[in-house]
């Protein structure tokens, strides 16, 4: 058992991207990183992307993790990585485990209260993306944010 831990925690950091590298101009780029990620995940993750002035990923961070369809998010939580790192902005990204990335009212309503805590702290939220094992949605794109 013990073995087979060492092969899986091998795989996955093997699997995650180098994010000195990442750059996300775009919200298929957003996509491209995290689906392989959390796309298929059986429960809901909420992370957040900290991004530099070029758009390059300086740090990615799991906010929450939550149930078969919800997580718990708080913008102390969202924000708090984003104003010691002194990021210019943030993208917002979570999964839905039913393979369906279409925005709910929560996602939308969670978004619209980001949104008014990120001009408190001033970091700009550049996106909000919706990943699961059937594509995405960015919020940004669907005209919501």
């Amino acid at each position: 058992a013990i073995l087979a831990a060492c092969f899986e925690i091998s795989r996955r950091i093997q699997s995650q991207p180098e994010t000195r590298k990442v750059i996300f101009k775009k919200s298929e780029d957003v996509a491209k990183y995290y689906i392989p990620l959390i796309g298929s995940l059986k429960k809901e993750v909420f992370r957040v992307a900290l991004l530099d002035g070029a758009n390059k990923l300086i740090k990615d961070i799991t906010v929450s993790e939550g149930t078969l369809n919800t997580s718990i998010v708080h913008p102390r939580e969202v924000f708090r990585d984003a104003l010691i790192e002194a990021t210019a902005g943030i993208v917002l990204v979570h999964n839905h485990p039913s393979g369906d990335p279409t925005p709910s009212e929560d996602d939308i309503k969670i978004t619209r209260q980001l949104l008014e805590a990120s001009k408190i702290f001033g970091i700009k939220i550049f996106d909000h993306v919706i990943v699961s094992s059937n594509g995405f949605k960015s919020l940004a794109d669907e005209g919501i944010l």
